[in-house]
């Protein structure tokens, strides 16, 4: 027992597709908090991921998206269209990125703010067909610590003329009520212009900029992966 009557534990978990399963107890890990999360590729596919776990269970509400196959990214977002209210948090599922991340997210004012990496020119990856998800904002990043000027994203996009781009969604965003409201209408916009079985996230943030909706862009110094392939699994053990 530790603190006031917590127990800690280590939990082991399987990624299937979409669904990750129920997670089962490790052996022997009670209390044992110097135990990191660790990943590992599974040989038919998935991800292995073992835990620690502070014992309170945390209900989870799962939606799926059939066909991922053949849809893009906002097709799949419309399948969890009923729980994207109030304050939230939309991530992609293949990225890691520290947790203070959030907290600069969760800091600001802003109704959508994506967390915009200022060193993307760094970032290298060979994964096959890779893409990435480039921002121009209102300004670029400073290190000035005395400039908090909010930033607003002017372009979000696959193809952005690099003389124009300030940074890389790193996949995550905060959402206030009014700005899931602004995504909740945005979806069924899609739904009823009928593009949204093809449409990316990006086309789905970048029709609510050109509408006039105020994006925000919170720069961060790197420090994120997006897992793509074997490569990146190697990658993410050390991450964490």
């Amino acid at each position: 027992m530790t603190g006031k009557g917590e127990e800690w534990a280590g939990f082991v978990t399987t990624l299937d597709g979409a669904k990750w399963s129920t997670e089962a107890p490790l052996p022997n890990s009670t209390n044992h908090l110097d135990n990191r999360p660790a990943l590992a590729p599974l040989p038919g596919g998935g991800v292995l991921a073992v835990h620690s776990n502070d014992g309170p269970r945390v209900k989870n509400t799962f939606s799926d998206n059939d066909l991922y196959a053949t849809t893009g990214e906002a097709a799949s977002l419309a399948c969890a269209i009923d729980h994207i209210q109030g304050d939230c948090f939309i991530s992609y599922g293949d990225i890691l990125f520290r947790q203070h991340y959030l907290d600069q997210l969760m800091a600001g004012d802003g109704d959508i703010t994506l967390a915009v990496d200022a060193l993307w020119k760094e970032r290298k990856s060979d994964a096959e067909g890779w893409v990435r998800d480039l921002v121009s904002c209102s300004r670029p990043f400073s290190d000035d610590y005395l400039d908090d000027d909010p930033v607003t994203v002017k372009r979000i996009g696959n193809e952005i003329d690099p003389g124009e781009v300030d940074g890389e969604w790193i996949g995550v965003a905060r959402l206030s009520r009014q700005g899931s409201e602004w995504v909740r209408a945005e979806i069924e916009a899609m739904g009823e212009d009928a593009t949204l079985p093809q449409s990316s996230m990006l086309d789905l943030l970048q029709r609510l900029v050109d509408k006039g909706m105020s994006i925000r862009a919170v720069y961060v110094p790197g420090q994120w992966l997006d897992v793509d392939d074997a490569a990146d699994f190697t990658r993410a053990d050390k991450f964490l």
